[in-house]
C-alpha cells in the first residue's frame, strides 16, 4: 500500500480536472488533464464540447480535493492554446500549451520510455471523483494488451475508471511514470450510451414525422411518447456517467512521446530551412 501512497504524492499535484460551465453555471461536461513539460495533455472527447461555455482548470492539494491552483477561461481561449501540431482524426490526444502565469510551479510527469509493458505490472489511475470534487486514485494492474480501433495500442487494466474520467494518466505505481491514459475509443460501455442514444433520438426523429387524421386527439400521446424517448436517452446518459467501468482499455503513451518526437522533428526542420534561407 505503502507504493500507491508514494505514487500519489508524486503524481496527483501535476494532474487536473477541466470542468466545462454552460452560461447558467451548470457544469456539463467533465475531462482530466496531466502536465508533460509546459504541455496538458488531455483526451480528444474536448472536440465534443460545447464551445459555448467556460473552461475551468483545477489543480487540487495532497488530500485530492482542497484547491491548489484553478484558472477559468472561455472555451475559445483554451481552444486557441491548442498544439498547432495536433490534427483532428489522426492524433489520438490533444495538446494545449499550459503557460499560465498560475500554473508555472506545477510539476510535470514523466512519460514511460519502455513501451513493452507485462501484465501484473502495478499501477493506478488519478482521474476524477464523479460522487465529488477533486480527483481520486483507482489502484489496479496490467492484464494484457490490444489493438483497437485505427490500430492503436491499449493497455487492458482492471482499474476503475468512470466517463468524467477522459484523459487520466494511467501511471506505474513501480516507477510512477506514465504508461497509458483513458481515451475515449478504449471505453466499450461508451459505444453502448452512443447506441441507445442514436436510437432513442431515430425514435424521436421517427415520432415527429408522424401525421394523424386528428391532430387533436393524438396530440397528447405523441407527446407522452416523444419525453418517454428523451427520459431513456437521460437515463442511458446518468447511468453511463456515473457508474464505474472495472475492465478499461488505455492508450498507451507511446503516442504521446510519438508526438512530442514529431513536433520537436518539424521544429528542427524549420529551422534548418529557415537557416538555409539566412545562407542563402
Amino acid at each position: 500500500m505503502d507504493t500507491y501512497k508514494q505514487l500519489w504524492q508524486a503524481a496527483h499535484q501535476s494532474i487536473c480536472t477541466l470542468e466545462f460551465i454552460n452560461d447558467r453555471g451548470i457544469r456539463i461536461n467533465n475531462l482530466v488533464g496531466f502536465k508533460v513539460g509546459n504541455a496538458l495533455i488531455t483526451d480528444v472527447k474536448f472536440y465534443e464540447i460545447s464551445a459555448e461555455t467556460n473552461v475551468r482548470i483545477t489543480f487540487f492539494k495532497k488530500n485530492g480535493y482542497a484547491v491548489n491552483k484553478q484558472v477559468e477561461i472561455p472555451y475559445l481561449s483554451f481552444f486557441q492554446r491548442l498544439n498547432k501540431d495536433v490534427k483532428p482524426n489522426v492524433h489520438p490526444l490533444v495538446v494545449f500549451n499550459l503557460d499560465f502565469t498560475e500554473f508555472a510551479n506545477i510539476p510535470s510527469l514523466k512519460l514511460a520510455s519502455d513501451f513493452d509493458y507485462t501484465p501484473g505490472t502495478p499501477v493506478a489511475v488519478i482521474g476524477n471523483n464523479s460522487n465529488a470534487e477533486g480527483l481520486q486514485m483507482s489502484p489496479g494492474v496490467i492484464t494484457s494488451s490490444c489493438v483497437k480501433k485505427y490500430g492503436h495500442v491499449y493497455l487492458q487494466s482492471n482499474t476503475v475508471v468512470n466517463l468524467e474520467s477522459f484523459g487520466a494518466p494511467l501511471i506505474n505505481a513501480e516507477t510512477n511514470e506514465v504508461l497509458g491514459f483513458v481515451n475515449m475509443d478504449g471505453l466499450n460501455k461508451n459505444y453502448d450510451y452512443e447506441y441507445i442514444s442514436d436510437l432513442t433520438k431515430q425514435n424521436i426523429d421517427t415520432l415527429n414525422t408522424l401525421n394523424f387524421n386528428d391532430p387533436e386527439s393524438y396530440l397528447d400521446t405523441k407527446e407522452t411518447f416523444i419525453a418517454i424517448q428523451n427520459q431513456v436517452k437521460y437515463l442511458a446518459k446518468m447511468i453511463m456517467k456515473y457508474s464505474d467501468h472495472g475492465k478499461v482499455n488505455l492508450l498507451s503513451s507511446k503516442y504521446i512521446s510519438e508526438f512530442f518526437e514529431e513536433v520537436e522533428i518539424q521544429e528542427e526542420i524549420n529551422f534548418v530551412k529557415q537557416d538555409q534561407t539566412v545562407s542563402l
